[in-house]
């Protein structure tokens, strides 16, 4: 079968999704998706492709879609010269026997009279077995002028060493971990990884499939401004009607970030007041005893439900060492264990800036207690007692 034979059976067309700047607040590129159709009936682009694999036509028929691709981004370059088209293609082809000027990337930006600069190539890593040919194809391209995006990172056998290989302009990130990501923490913590290991790479994060604002804000937390998915459009033949409602949609997230932030910077204030307020409160209590009373027995006298503290202990402040036991509100998950009396904190952030500080005080960002394996931040503060100077530490449950 000829590739015009296997055209016959099916109407071809693409579609645009935009891709959007909150920091610019406009849209910045479209994704070039294929969709297929038998009369008015669609058809999974999955199985067009697996079909034109079985008739061995799979790298004519991705030359072919690319070409579309390239014609319809043509009417979106002349309105504007510096929207990008990111652009996929079969990955696995680069394990072929085919010469990389034979994917004529190239050849179809000269036809349509489009720079390769405003071209994304998108490249599934995980579908590419030969490292060194990937490694190629994308410095051959990058030679030609064309941006290199790695497509649907962090999903199946997704790896950190090509990013190495590939030094991508763009990292897109998969839907696996932007889902639901504001109520899940671990993805939350990879996707920090993920964006601040690209930001010194010098490659953008770009997150993809993003369906909720709760995501979109989430994702802002962790310095990501460009975005892909539904929430601002699907995937549309004509997405230049919708340039209006998506532009809306930029600017309404962007006003409800700026609004978040003012409200954390507040939340956070008024944490770090109170637990000055607090920790006094504290250092005054125990310049009324001896250090000996200040234990498990003594906690409930020190406990500020509002603050929700869960663990308290003192360390010398000249060697870093614990002084007395730590004492705690709840229970120790497995694996973890506070720290004891004459254990070392000479090594932890709260020990040496609250040492450097000019205030003498310190509030950690969140993390996992050692003591509890719960989410904290520790606030430290230097104070004198009977003639000897120690910092009371406090874990905050957050």
């Amino acid at each position: 079968m000829t590739l015009n034979e296997f055209l016959t059976h099916y109407h071809i067309t693409i579609y645009l999704q935009p891709i959007v700047s909150t920091v610019n607040k406009k849209i910045i590129g479209y994704e070039a998706l294929t969709r297929s159709f038998i009369k008015e009936e669609f058809i999974s682009p999955l199985v067009i492709f697996e079909e034109a694999k079985s008739h061995n036509l799979s790298f004519e028929f991705d030359k072919y879609v690319r070409s579309l691709a390239i014609k319809k981004f043509t009417y979106y370059f002349k309105e504007n010269k510096t929207v990008l088209l990111f652009l996929n293609f079969e990955s696995a082809l680069i394990d072929e026997a085919y010469p990389f000027d034979a994917f004529e990337f190239h050849l179809l930006c000269l036809e349509h009279e489009i720079p390769t600069s405003n071209i994304v190539i998108e490249i599934r890593e995980d579908k590419i077995e030969n490292s060194f040919k990937l490694e190629k194809f994308a410095l051959y391209h990058k030679n030609k002028g064309f941006n290199i995006a790695l497509d649907d990172f962090g999903m199946g056998g997704s790896t950190f060493d090509r990013l190495s290989l590939v030094k991508p302009d763009i990292v897109k990130i998969d839907r696996s971990i932007i889902s639901n990501i504001q109520d899940n923490f671990i993805h939350s913590e990879i996707l920090k990884a993920i964006s601040k290991m690209c930001n010194k790479i010098g490659a953008v994060v770009l997150a993809e499939g993003v369906e909720k604002k709760e995501e979109i804000l989430r994702c802002m937390k962790t310095d990501i401004s460009i975005y892909q998915g539904f929430y601002f459009a699907k995937p549309d033949e004509f997405i230049e009607k919708k340039a209006q409602e998506i532009e809306e949609k930029i600017r309404a997230i962007s006003q409800l970030n700026e609004t978040m932030i003012k409200e954390h910077k507040l939340k956070k204030e008024k944490l770090l007041h109170n637990t000055q307020e607090y920790s006094n409160y504290i250092i005054d209590k125990l310049r009324q005893l001896s250090l000996s009373n200040f234990s498990n027995d003594k906690f409930k006298d020190f406990m500020n439900n509002e603050l929700k503290l869960e663990a308290m202990y003192l360390i010398d402040y000249h060697d870093a060492t614990q002084v007395g036991e730590t004492l705690l509100s709840g229970k120790v998950k497995k694996f973890y264990s506070p720290a004891k009396n004459g254990d070392s904190h000479y090594l932890k952030e709260y020990y040496y800036l609250t040492k450097s500080s000019k205030e003498q005080s310190f509030l950690s960002q969140k993390y996992i207690s050692n003591a509890t394996g719960n989410m904290c931040r520790t606030f430290a503060k230097r104070f004198n007692y009977d003639n000897n100077e120690y910092i009371l530490c406090l874990d905050i449950l957050v």
